[in-house]
């Protein structure tokens, strides 16, 4: 019996090709942190860049807007709580709702950790003109 899949590959998956360049980006950027002395995962630096263009989210939108489930953003807040980089307080309006806030440590953290992205961002991108660029982000939303 003949398989219509029968030539294909996991190579030709879209999805494990956005995953395979996901997980060599991470790994970079984790390196990188840990060189530079950012004790931070890739996902604990994708809260607090929420954080810094927005303090004072809840829970749930920090979920909302960072693309994890619950349980996954409790964790990460709990990890950087005991870093003293965020704390979280009850809402006055809410008393269900945790507010999440950056402490003076967390804010300051963004001076060191962000250049460090950015040059990684650069490195990863080295290879490509600017109108290549735009097009990848352009096509990756539009897959999104």
């Amino acid at each position: 019996m003949k398989t219509k899949w029968r030539n294909f590959h996991l190579e030709d998956s879209f999805g494990f090709i956005l995953h395979r360049t996901l997980s060599s980006i991470k790994s970079v950027v984790r390196q990188e942190f840990q060189q530079k002395n950012c004790d931070i995962t890739v996902d604990q630096w994708v809260i607090l860049c929420t954080l810094w263009e927005k303090d004072g989210l809840s829970q749930a939108e920090l979920t909302e807007k960072t693309y994890k489930d619950r349980p996954t953003v409790t964790r990460m807040l709990d990890v950087l709580e005991r870093k003293e980089l965020v704390y979280r307080r009850q809402s006055s309006k809410d008393r269900r709702v945790q507010k999440v806030f950056l402490t003076g440590k967390g804010r300051q953290f963004q001076e060191k950790v962000v250049p460090v992205v950015i040059d990684l961002h650069k490195s990863i991108l080295k290879d490509f003109e600017n109108n290549e660029i735009k097009l990848l982000y352009d096509m990756l939303n539009r897959v999104f």
